[in-house]
């Protein structure tokens, strides 16, 4: 619970730094980022847990589609990502990577299963290459605080539109942030 609440505190303070250096001015001709907030299902998520450079989870990746496509496994990958690579060392940050999965549905090793709660996010579906995607977080956060949010959790990627054959200014990626009112 401990490493919990510092995991939270080290995310709030990454999102501070975004919120500060500007994140929530607009630029001249970008479009208007669309942020929600909505009530998630439970979702009982097959995953790979991994340790290194956010920048390079391709094999990870590979390994949890070659295991899910092998097992008749469909669905939206997704990332959840705990550390701040602002703060934590490149070599330590951690993140998990999977798929949704029914219930039934027992993992082999290394693979892991876990259920996350329904719970509410604030959102935004954003369009392009991955390694843009973080810098959207600021506008995110910035906003959720604006309507009186707070961040409660970390930062989840559902990867709805990207991978191989796909050009990467058509990635579509939902970010979500798990969020209270009045917290």
């Amino acid at each position: 619970m401990k490493i919990q609440k510092m995991s939270l505190f080290f995310l709030s303070l990454f999102f501070l730094v975004l919120i500060n250096c500007g994140e929530k001015e607009e630029k001249k001709g970008e479009p208007q980022l669309e942020i929600k907030v909505k009530t998630t299902e439970k979702i009982r998520f097959l995953y790979l847990e991994n340790t290194g450079s956010y920048a390079e989870l391709g094999p990870a990746f590979g390994q949890l589609m070659q295991y899910s496509m092998g097992k008749g496994i469909s669905g939206m990958p997704m990332g959840i990502f705990y550390d701040d690579p602002f703060v934590v060392p490149e070599e330590s940050l951690r993140c998990e990577i999977g798929i949704p999965v029914s219930e039934d549905f027992e993992p082999d090793a290394p693979f892991k299963v876990k259920e996350i709660p329904s719970q509410e996010v604030a959102y935004a579906v954003l369009k392009g290459p991955y390694e843009k995607i973080a810098g959207e977080y600021g506008k995110i956060t910035a906003w959720a605080q604006e309507e009186g949010y707070t961040v409660v959790g970390p930062v989840m990627e559902i990867y709805l539109e990207g991978g191989e054959g796909v050009p990467e200014s058509e990635f579509v990626t939902e970010v979500r942030f798990p969020v209270a009112k009045g917290y």
